[in-house]
């Protein structure tokens, strides 16, 4: 399980024992929103705050920024394709895009 912060902060959970297994540092502002790849291998983090404008993707086992995606506003939403490397946003005054191909 993940969870985002008002510190810009993913904290990710064991379900397991209840307790916090790693933290990653996604964003400079607070963390609005969080979703993970189908596989698990990566998470998404949009922010809250209005001066970063931009998405960050990190690998989830070494917290490495792997890919970042500059936007207009805020991301409201995120969501990985439940099966595929395809990424959808919805910003507040952009509308959904989708990242990645769809062949």
């Amino acid at each position: 399980m993940a969870a985002g912060g008002g510190d810009g902060l993913v904290s990710l959970w064991d379900t397991q024992e209840w307790i916090c297994v790693r933290t990653l540092n996604l964003s400079e502002g607070g963390v609005k929103c969080v979703d993970f790849s189908f596989d698990g291998s990566y998470i998404a983090a949009g922010a809250d705050d209005r001066e970063e404008k931009k998405l960050n993707i990190a690998h989830v086992e070494s917290g490495e920024i792997v890919h970042t995606i500059d936007i207009a506003q805020p991301a409201a939403h995120v969501a990985w394709h439940p099966c595929r490397y395809v990424f959808a946003y919805s910003a507040d005054s952009a509308g959904l895009r989708i990242v990645g191909g769809i062949s």
